[in-house]
């Protein structure tokens, strides 16, 4: 039974020996569950990609007005690819189409296909047909944010009879953690940011003994949300109205999303307290060899000694301890982050269409054409000045 109450039979495209189920209910989805996760996981890929996370997103953030599909190629009964989309009924040129986008929100993002290592030409051109058969009406595909390494990124151009237009999105912040965290705060850093950090610390102290707390694996209890989320309403997501226990729906999702990750095992919690308070915290997943750094909290009343600040070194400390560490990816991009000397890996946003009229000529032929606007010099300020000059 699906959250719309009903169980809608799975449809079946065949491609030779890989073949496409088109899933519809989170029901279709559980058997999946554990491949799929692996997939993501064992690659290194964003938690948000995952069955533990997405599978959440639908259940709970999903609006209802908004129809999904899932679309999974399994081969031999093994799982070697998912891609999950929503559809909207949108008119285009006197016609009412079908436009395929991510789900997701801003608290599920960067949504793309997962797909196992070798398999990805077949893959995607498999998902290609399957959308030609189970959603005729097509218009296009968007997805906004996809990470530089997505598969379909790399693939989409070698796909008949589609276009695919690419453009640049903004940057995730990922620190490299091999070596030492001695010689990172060392040769790295720079003196500003050695005493300014030391600083913070010694301030602290002040208020009572620091400790530092990391749980990972069986220890990271889903039911440390409750104390992250006090950590995240004392800072200004909280007085925004934004942090995860502002919202009864969102604090369910967030919720099932950590049962879910700990269940997989690569949930992690990191928190900083003095005495018996705490003062600082991270929501954290581990993929791969990346941990993602995906929400971070921290108590107002001590930020004149950034306990935020003094936490993420804390972690940094242990990844570049860890042997099965590589990276810390920040997900985003904050200026305050390149005080650690981080590496900028980019995102893209990717639309995809089928070689048809109405696709082409409202949906390839605007988006290439901003394109090329965006890169005459100069024209985006001058549109600047005109617009300031018309509302005066």
């Amino acid at each position: 039974m699906d959250q719309f109450g009903s169980i809608v039979k799975q449809e079946v495209v065949r491609s030779k020996a890989l073949e496409v189920r088109v899933l519809r209910t989170l029901a279709d989805l559980e058997p999946y569950a554990e491949d799929w996760d692996d997939l993501v996981f064992s690659n290194g890929r964003l938690p948000m990609l995952s069955h533990a996370w997405l599978s959440a997103h639908l259940e709970f953030r999903q609006p209802t007005e908004r129809p999904w599909l899932c679309l999974a190629a399994v081969a031999d009964g093994r799982l070697v690819g998912v891609l999950t989309l929503e559809e909207r009924r949108i008119p285009v040129l006197g016609k009412m189409v079908v436009s395929l986008h991510q789900p997701g929100d801003g608290h599920t993002r960067s949504i793309d296909a997962v797909i196992t290592p070798g398999w990805e030409r077949r893959v995607v051109t498999a998902f290609r047909k399957a959308l030609d058969e189970t959603v005729p009406e097509w218009f296009g595909v968007e997805l906004l944010g996809v990470e530089e390494r997505s598969q379909l990124l790399r693939e989409v151009e070698a796909l008949e009879e589609t276009r695919a237009v690419v453009n640049p999105s903004g940057l995730a912040t990922v620190r490299a953690t091999q070596g030492t965290w001695d010689e990172f705060f060392m040769n790295e850093c720079s003196g500003h940011f050695r005493k300014h950090f030391r600083q913070y610390g010694r301030k602290l102290a002040k208020f009572g003994t620091v400790h530092s707390e990391f749980y990972t694996g069986a220890e990271a209890n889903p039911e440390y949300l409750d104390r992250f989320a006090v950590l995240e309403a004392a800072g200004w997501k909280g007085r925004e109205g934004s942090a995860v226990g502002a919202d009864p729906r969102l604090r369910e999702f967030y919720s099932a999303v950590c049962a879910r990750l700990h269940a997989r095992r690569v949930l992690e919690w990191h928190f900083l307290r003095v005495d018996d308070r705490y003062v600082a915290g991270h929501f954290a997943i581990r993929s791969g060899r990346t941990l993602v750094l995906w929400k971070i909290g921290y108590d107002e009343a001590y930020a004149e000694c950034s306990p935020g600040f003094l936490l993420i070194g804390e972690m940094l400390g242990k990844a570049f301890a860890d042997p099965d560490t590589d990276s810390v990816n920040f997900v985003t991009d904050r200026t305050w982050l390149s005080s650690w000397r981080p590496a900028k890996e980019p995102y893209f946003d990717l639309w995809v269409y089928p070689n048809r009229v109405r696709s082409v000529v409202a949906g390839v032929w605007p988006k290439r054409a901003r394109q090329h606007f965006r890169s005459v010099p100069g024209l985006k300020a001058g549109l600047h000045a005109v617009r300031s000059i018309v509302k005066k």
